[in-house]
């Protein structure tokens, strides 16, 4: 069985060495060493109980022994030699660079390199590159591409080989062949330097950057308008004013009819005429100050609440009084004569002119300012007085200088008091010396001119307050008193009404008071005198139509109400009865 086994080892190789020609089997001597087993016996020593016994014990040793046999060993053939566990081919002179020894005495090319065989041992093998190398390179090794001597590979990656200037070229140029430099697409060469170059120009304040890109200066930012045309508008850190714009960095300019204030650096309106007393809105437009109201002459002017009679309104609420007047003690509106000497017994109702009191006159003609009492020359001093006293009911007026004023209608206008009442026209021209010069205006009996306030309101519907500037600004309708305690209407006995003009003078207190100021009051919508009874007789035939169509309605709907009523009783009296009849027939059965 052994030898049969070795047969087909035999068999087996040869087969292998005729398809690989590279291993061959030869028989070699080979030292082998085997292991061989036997037995013996030794003497044991046992131990009784008074003495020690010795006995043979057999037991089994293994010796080892050497032996030559001759075992088939695999060896490299003729034209091969062994490296390692493999046979190599031999090729004697070795193979050229990038081949190998396939067989023996026959090379090949590697991988990766392709050659020409046309000698077995001198073929030449070139490396292979599957894709083809860019320009200014070569393949070097299978797939790999080597830049030519003065190109380098481009640092930003990638096979691209550009060639090497050992002088650095500018920013905007590249190395276009070893040491020339060429400038990038998008720019040209201007003083040995690429500068960019913008298809369109660049706008004011700016510069071209980049190809085909402007960039304003500092100070200034990029804006497009309407048209899609670039500009560069200037910058300003501190926002301009409204009414300004920025027209350099950091720099306003105010629009025309403006200024800059350089306290608060706000473009401020200006109004070519001054603003006094107000504030300038906007260009030549002015706004009051309150307390103020714009004049005919477009100038502020002061307004006082009360009329400045005899005077002038300088300030809101403050009247400057004429030549010969000053300000009532504790008032700023109201102004009173000045009479020097002051009277004496008397009132100073106009300047330097003095009306006696009730039951004085003046002694002489150069003792204006003075009043004293009358005396009667038929009876004694003291009961003389006490009876005139009682009686008389003439007042003295004296002016101290000469005037031209009118006295009785300035005390009719302007002043109330307890002696206006009994001074009259006739008894002012009696009473006053012909070398005192006052002159009195020609005219006719006012008396005449005056309508009854009651008439007056039944002429009209409505009436609205003026002052000097015109109406004011309420728009409701002032209406008489029908009661005494009503203090928002006017009272029958304090108006003065003059229909000629369309005119009524209030007094809103007291005849008796001296600091009230009449107030003015026109009519604005009058009563319709003409065709009253046409437009009654309309109104009557309005509201008797109107009358008959709520008649009709009302009787149409009573009408319908009592139908409606019949129906529903007529229907519930006949289902009644059904049920009636009904139950007779239930009952029969």
């Amino acid at each position: 069985m052994k030898t049969f086994s070795y047969i087909r080892f035999i068999i087996a190789i040869q087969l292998i060495n005729m398809i690989a020609a590279e291993w061959c089997i030869e028989r070699k001597r080979v030292l082998l060493t085997r292991q061989r087993w036997q037995t013996g016996q030794r003497i044991v020593p046992r131990q009784r109980l008074f003495h020690t016994s010795y006995m043979w014990v057999p037991y089994q040793y293994s010796t080892i022994e050497t032996y030559y046999e001759y075992l088939p060993e695999r060896v490299c053939c003729s034209g091969y030699h062994q490296m390692d566990d493999n046979c190599e081919p031999t090729c004697y002179p070795s193979c050229s660079a990038n081949s190998t020894c396939f067989k023996p005495n026959l090379c090949r090319c590697t991988v990766g390199y392709y050659g020409n065989d046309d000698h077995p041992l001198l073929i030449k093998c070139s490396p292979y590159c599957e894709e083809l190398c860019p320009p200014n390179s070569k393949c070097t090794a299978p797939n790999t591409c080597t830049c030519l001597e003065d190109y380098r590979k481009s640092p930003s990656g990638g096979a691209h080989c550009e060639p090497i200037c050992s002088h650095s070229c500018d920013v905007n140029a590249y190395c276009e062949k070893p040491e020339i430099c060429a400038c990038k697409k998008g720019y040209e060469m201007i003083d040995n330097r690429c500068e960019p170059v913008c298809l369109q120009p660049c706008p004011d304040q700016a510069r071209c950057i980049e190809p085909n890109r402007c960039l304003c200066m500092e100070g200034y930012q990029m804006q497009l308008t309407s048209r899609y045309e670039h500009y560069c508008e200037p910058m300003c850190e501190i926002k301009c004013s409204t009414f300004g714009k920025c027209i350099a960095p950091n720099k306003c300019e105010c629009f025309n009819d403006y200024k800059l204030n350089t306290n608060t650096s706000i473009c401020e309106p200006i109004c070519s005429y001054g603003c006094e007393n107000g504030q300038c809105l906007s260009p030549n437009m002015c706004v009051c100050n309150k307390g103020y109201l714009m004049g005919p002459d477009n100038k502020c002017q002061p307004i006082c609440s009360q009329t400045c009679k005899q005077g002038r309104c300088i300030r809101p609420e403050e009247c400057e009084c004429e030549k010969g007047f000053r300000l009532a003690k504790n008032s700023t509106v109201l102004c009173q004569p000045i009479c020097e000497p002051p009277c004496t017994n008397g009132d100073c109702v106009a300047p330097n002119f003095c009306v006696c009191h009730k039951d004085y006159k003046h002694p002489d003609d150069y003792k204006y300012h003075i009043c004293e009492k009358i005396i009667s020359p038929s009876t004694s001093t003291s009961e003389t007085t006490e009876d005139f006293t009682e009686t008389s009911t003439t007042t003295e007026i004296y002016t101290t200088t000469e005037s031209t004023i009118d006295p009785l209608k300035f005390l009719k206008d302007d002043f109330t008091t307890s002696t206006v009442d009994y001074i009259t026209e006739e008894l002012i021209s009696k009473s006053i010396p012909s070398n005192t010069g006052i002159k009195f205006a020609q005219t006719s009996n006012h008396s005449n001119t005056f309508t009854s306030v009651t008439e007056c309101f039944k002429h009209c519907q409505c009436w609205q307050e003026y002052d000097d500037f015109g109406p004011l600004s309420t728009t409701t309708c002032t209406e008489m008193c029908t009661y005494e305690n009503n203090e928002q209407c006017l009272k029958d006995s304090l108006c003065k009404c003059d229909w000629k003009l369309k005119q009524m003078i209030c007094h809103l207190a007291d005849e008796e008071s001296f600091d009230d100021i009449p107030s003015l009051y026109q009519c604005k919508v009058s009563v319709l005198t003409a065709e009253v009874p046409e437009l009654e007789k309309r109104s009557t035939e309005a509201e008797t139509s109107t009358y008959l169509l709520w008649l009709g309605i009302g009787s149409g709907l009573t009408i319908l109400v009592i139908l409606t009523s019949c129906i529903i009783y007529w229907k519930f009296s006949t289902r009644n009865s059904d049920y009636l009849v009904q139950y007779e027939q239930q009952n029969s059965n």
